[in-house]
């Protein structure tokens, strides 16, 4: 946008009326950034002082509302003032996908952390340690209720025979009232129970129509007003015994991917607490069995164990349960037997962290919790979780009695999410980065360190392609990011002028068309291993670079320090910046051709305003060689124009003719007189000059008052200019001969009588009698006729009258366009005669009719009628003009001469914002 002095705006270009969804005419003349457009800051506060954006202004996060739904829109607004002008440059570009982004991702993260913080407090709640089933039930499903926003939770098992699910415990947390015994039956709803055999949650946002829960629509669903269902199977030692299911009331609603993850940890504690309950049945059952005890810790989803470290430091296992088989893929005999065998398998950088865990539980006999990851005898890395309580012995000892349990799903979500954020958050800085560019591509280099830091790749490169003069395709590169330890190659002449094409012909044409190159070094074909691994690559992943539909370049990462594929999440995120920077490219080649298109037109400009400059002085000079009479004749003409103009807009239209042609009568006979004696007056000045050189040649040496005289008048110069002088005043008086025989064709006072006339040239005559109201003036530039004559025979017409017939449809028509120019605010340049949209057209058509009359349409462009208007046009006195601009009678003559005295037909046809077309229908011959 360019804004004026008081931050009005003068110039809004398309794609700036695009972004703020209003047009350029609701932008023009308001204030840019008023309190009209409803604008906030970043902060929430309201924009006050549109002023603020005089003075340069950088960045400015600014939100306004959509005019139509009031939804809020977020602009990254740059001022820049001009010096030489009291304006100021005002560029903007939509951010509210960043800033959408932005409060999503801060939203995440907030749910994130009370969800971590609910799992949490749940974890260390003693009811779930204790066993007590129904309490800690009672104590998950409020939590999950209040955490997620939902009406019910309710878990869900399985009878002994796996017909049916029975609600344990069922919160509905509006009456804060807990419930159980309600049944569902399984071949009621076999879509629903085969979902909860085969996916980790039913995340159903509409319960009616999803087809894992629409078979509840008929009857469940009504009955307690549910819409939306989020259920998390419970799933004890590989086998789906139950479900937790969260329900909401108020409508459809979207499940997140947090959300989901929230609700597989809810049935996880479900599963925690039915362990413990079982835990401590277990307990009472050992004190009863040996035998009951093995056989419930071998169904347990973990590992139940005793540690026990003696006063000498020495450790062993006194209890494994079988679980250590799919944990450590250890007998319990063999971890019995040797300890190292398990604290073998910690993961070298957590080894440090279980001693200083398990010295600090011995020390102070507080409960043992640790994370950490192990590595199996066959390569597995796991994530265990552990918590036990100690017990010190008689001889010094501590034994921990505790619970391991596999937590390797949960951290590898927990670290693709982490991964997301990251990757996330890098894109919106590139963008960010690149919206804040000059277009100069300065950001690349701190874009390339971030993609590169952030993707652990050892080298991050930008290639741009060109031609040589042989049209063959080469590769340079331009930017590069090493990290420590790796060493640059930007320097490195090889990688200038690389002929991409020979080196790696196959790529080249898949990159070309987009496509993405991905893969471990050690299975690519040769060459291409051969030269990668000169440069000691082990992976690589290229980007291509798609600049306004060409192959513009790419960007590569390498990987020196290990050979492992990028995942497809790194891959979508790395190329959605890789598209960035090509939209980024495609801005600055498109500033670019702005800019040189731009100072070709000051060339061309500059050419064509001193082209006009000469032609001026030539027409000074040549209006300064003209005689005082000329100028005389001209100023007298110039007043007989006027004196017609003012006639023509104050008579009626039927004294027209009588005007017009008493003025070429009366201008006829003094031409006639100039044009009659100015070849006489030619001939005796040629025999006056002829004697004077007679006597210059008999009479070389004349008096000195002669001489003296002589002098005074310029005798040379007046006998070389007086010929011109002549000539001009024949051309002058031609002139306007021709233009006195046009008024009198146009008045046709001679042919008042009925006769067979051209009507062409009737229609030629009235116009040039507009011609002065179809020139480029001040109030609008030049409205352009259009003819379209057809063949025609001359008619037997009223000639005179049909003329005025055509001058009240052409004036009317001039008046229309007038209108529609100053009403829509058409503005152009008065020494170029530019304008900003379309001129004023009249196009005139004639031809035969079907029924053999003479048909003539005349139709403009201005703004049309309306239905009410167009019923009246032909009224007598009606009018749509301002007082003392038309008598509205003009049409309603027009009207009677064409049917009363030519037996023909005159129709309008008109809609608003359309134009208008008058269309005169009439006889070739009137006696017949």
């Amino acid at each position: 946008m360019l804004l004026g002095a008081n931050a009005e705006i003068l110039l809004c270009n398309a794609m700036g009326c695009k972004l703020l969804h209003r047009s350029e005419q609701e932008l023009l003349g308001t204030t840019a950034f008023g309190a009209a457009w409803q604008v906030i800051q970043a902060d929430g506060t309201k924009f006050a002082n549109p002023k603020l954006l005089l003075s340069p202004q950088e960045n400015l996060v600014l939100g306004i509302a959509h005019p139509q739904s009031d939804e809020l829109m977020w602009l990254l607004v740059n001022t820049q003032p001009q010096d030489s002008a009291k304006q100021v440059i005002c560029t903007f570009s939509n951010i509210t996908a960043r800033q959408s982004s932005e409060v999503s991702l801060r939203h995440t993260q907030s749910r994130l952390e009370q969800q971590n913080q609910v799992l949490l407090a749940l974890a260390k709640r003693r009811t779930l340690a204790q066993g007590n089933l129904n309490t800690a039930l009672g104590e998950i499903t409020e939590a999950a209720a209040s955490t997620l926003g939902v009406e019910r939770v309710s878990v869900w098992l399985y009878n002994s025979d796996r017909s049916k699910i029975y609600c344990l415990n069922l919160y509905e947390q509006t009456p804060k009232r807990h419930s159980c015994g309600a049944e569902l039956a399984a071949v009621d709803f076999p879509a629903y129970f085969q979902a909860l055999e085969t996916e980790r949650t039913i995340a159903a946002s509409d319960a009616y129509t999803d087809p894992r829960t629409c078979e509840f629509s008929t009857a469940y669903l009504p009955a307690v007003g549910v819409t939306s269902m989020l259920d998390a199977p419970i799933w004890l030692e590989g086998e789906m015994i139950g479900v937790v299911c969260h329900e909401y009331t108020g409508g459809v609603r979207h499940w997140t991917i947090e959300e989901q993850n929230f609700a597989g940890c809810i049935a996880d504690l479900v599963i925690l607490a039915m362990e413990a309950d079982r835990r401590q049945k277990a307990q009472q059952a050992l004190r009863q069995s040996e035998a009951k005890f093995h056989k419930l810790t071998a169904h347990m989803p973990g590992m139940i164990y005793q540690f026990i470290r003696h006063p000498d430091g020495s450790v062993d296992f006194p209890y494994a349960s079988s679980y250590c088989r799919e944990m450590f893929e250890l007998e319990p005999e063999q971890m019995q037997q040797n300890a190292q065998l398990v604290l073998g398998q910690i993961h070298p950088d957590d080894r440090q962290s279980l001693d200083e865990s398990i010295a600090s539980s011995a020390q102070t006999l507080q409960p043992w919790r640790w994370e950490g990851r192990f590595i199996t005898p066959s390569g597995k890395l796991k994530w265990l979780s552990g918590a036990s309580r100690p017990e010190k012995l008689a001889n010094g000892g501590i034994l921990w009695d505790g619970l391991l349990m596999d937590i390797t799903e949960r951290k590898r979500t927990e670290a693709a999410l982490a991964k997301r954020e990251r990757y996330l958050a890098i894109l919106v800085e590139v963008q960010r980065r690149l919206l804040a560019d000059d277009t100069d591509g300065n950001c690349y280099a701190h874009i390339l360190e971030q993609l590169g830091q952030t993707s652990g790749a050892s080298r991050v490169y930008l290639f741009e392609n060109h031609t040589d003069e042989t049209g063959r395709l080469l590769a340079s590169q331009h930017v590069e990011w090493c990290a420590k330890g790796i060493k640059p190659e930007i320097d490195n002449p090889a990688l200038q002028n690389f002929p991409l094409e020979k080196v790696f012909p196959c790529w080249t044409e898949a990159i070309g068309r987009g496509e993405i190159i991905a893969g471990i070094v050690s299975e690519f074909p040769e060459p291409k291993r051969r030269i990668l691994a000169s440069r000691k690559v082990l992976s690589i992943l290229v980007l291509p670079l798609i600049v306004n539909n060409e192959f513009w370049g790419f960007i590569g990462f390498d990987n020196c320090q290990e050979a492992r594929l990028w995942d497809s999440l790194e891959v979508d995120l790395l190329a959605a910046a890789a598209a960035a920077i090509a939209l980024h490219q495609e801005r600055a080649l498109a500033e670019k051709a702005l800019f040189q298109a731009k100072d070709e037109l000051e060339i061309q400009v500059e050419k064509r305003t001193k082209a006009l400059r000469d032609t001026n002085q030539q027409l000074l000079v040549e209006i300064a060689e003209r005689t005082a009479a000329e100028r005389a004749l001209q100023i007298s003409l110039e007043n007989l124009k006027k004196a017609q103009a003012q006639l023509v807009q104050s008579e009626k239209m039927s004294s027209l003719g009588q005007m017009v042609a008493g003025i070429a009568h009366e201008i006829n006979n003094p031409i006639g007189f100039i044009v009659g004696n100015l070849g006489y007056a030619n001939e005796y000045i040629s025999d006056l000059l002829e004697m004077l050189y007679l006597y210059q040649e008999h009479y070389p040496q004349p008096v000195s008052a002669i001489v003296e005289r002589s002098q005074q008048i310029d005798f040379d110069f007046l006998v070389t200019d007086l010929p011109k002088l002549l000539e001009s005043m024949q051309s002058g008086a031609k002139r306007i001969s021709d233009i006195v025989v046009s008024l009198r064709n146009f008045s046709r006072l001679d042919e008042a009588e009925m006769k067979r006339v051209n009507l062409h040239e009737g229609i030629d005559n009235t116009l040039l009698i507009l011609q002065h109201r179809l020139k480029y003036n001040s109030h609008h530039p030049e409205i352009q006729i259009i003819k379209e004559y057809g063949e025609l025979p001359n008619i037997e017409c009223y000639p005179g009258k049909l003329n005025q017939v055509f001058f009240n449809i052409l004036n009317n028509a001039i008046d229309a366009i007038e209108e529609s120019l100053v009403l829509c605010h058409l503005s152009f340049a008065n020494d170029k005669g530019l304008m900003t949209k379309d001129k004023g057209v009249i196009r005139i058509c004639t031809e035969l009719s079907p029924a053999g009359n003479v048909r003539i349409r005349i139709a403009d462009n201005g703004l049309g009628m309306s239905e009410q208007v167009k019923a009246r046009v032909f009224d007598p006195f009606f009018t749509t003009k301002s007082v003392g601009s038309g008598t509205g009678l003009g049409l309603t003559i027009s009207y009677q001469i064409v049917v009363k005295n030519h037996r023909g037909v005159l129709n309008c046809t008109s809609e608003l914002g359309q134009g208008t077309e008058f269309c005169i229908e009439i006889p070739i011959s009137q006696t017949n």
